[in-house]
C-alpha cells in the first residue's frame, strides 16, 4: 500500500493536523450604478464590519464550567511558560480568537467593490455552546 503521507507531516492516510479549518467568506454587495461609496456599500467594507464585530466578540470573556476550570488553569500556565504570555494564557482559552489571514476584493480603487474574499481563522473556547 502506498504511503499517503501529506506534506503536513501527519500520519499515513490521515488528515493534516489542524484544530479548526479556516473559513473563506465571500461578502457580496449590490453594485451601484455609480462608483460612489455613498450610493452603494462596498463588499470590502462589509468584510471590515465583520472584523469589527469579531473584535467585540473577542473582547468578551466567556465563563468556564467548573469541570473545565482545572484544565483551563493548567493550560494557561503552560501557555505562559512556553510563550511568555504576561498574566497567563487564560485569555486565549476563554475568548473567541480570530485572525483574518487574507482579504482581497474589488476591481479598482475608484469602483465600489462588488465582491470580497476573506480567509478567516476562528478559534472558539472550550465548552462554549452555540
Amino acid at each position: 500500500m502506498p504511503d499517503r503521507r501529506t506534506d503536513a507531516g501527519d500520519q499515513p492516510g490521515g488528515r493534516p493536523e489542524r484544530p479548526l479549518p479556516g473559513r473563506s467568506l465571500l461578502p457580496r454587495q449590490a453594485r451601484p450604478q455609480f462608483p460612489l461609496p455613498l450610493v452603494g456599500k462596498s463588499a470590502v467594507m462589509a468584510a471590515f464590519d465583520l472584523i469589527g464585530y469579531l473584535r467585540e466578540v473577542h473582547a468578551r470573556q466567556f465563563p468556564v464550567g467548573e469541570d473545565l476550570q482545572p484544565l483551563i488553569d493548567q493550560s494557561a500556565r503552560v501557555f505562559s511558560e512556553i510563550f511568555g504570555i504576561a498574566g497567563g494564557g487564560d485569555d486565549i482559552l476563554t475568548r473567541v480568537m480570530f485572525n483574518p489571514g487574507r482579504i482581497e476584493g474589488g476591481e479598482k480603487a475608484n469602483i465600489v467593490a462588488e465582491q470580497c474574499r476573506m480567509e478567516l481563522d476562528i478559534r472558539v473556547p472550550w465548552g462554549l455552546l452555540p
